[in-house]
C-alpha cells in the first residue's frame, strides 16, 4: 500500500478520530518486540490474577460444584 493510498484510506475516518489511529499505527510500527514463549505468557497472565488458583484438587472441585 502506498503512502497516498494510506492518506485516502485515513482521509474517509472522522477528523476527530484520525490522529488517534495515527498515533496508534505508529505504536504498532515502533513497539519492541520481545519474544515471549508460553510459560512467560502464563507466569505474566496469573500475576495478573487472570486465573484462579487453588491449593489442592479437593478445593478446586468445590468451586466447580458450586459454580454449576
Amino acid at each position: 500500500m502506498s503512502y497516498a493510498e494510506l492518506e485516502a484510506k485515513i482521509a474517509k475516518i472522522p477528523p476527530e478520530y484520525q490522529q488517534e489511529l495515527i498515533d496508534f499505527i505508529d505504536f504498532l510500527i515502533e513497539r519492541p518486540r520481545v519474544p515471549q514463549n508460553g510459560i512467560d505468557v502464563a507466569i505474566a497472565e496469573l500475576e495478573n490474577g487472570e486465573y484462579e488458583t487453588y491449593t489442592d484438587f479437593d478445593e478446586f472441585l468445590k468451586e466447580v460444584e458450586h459454580d454449576s
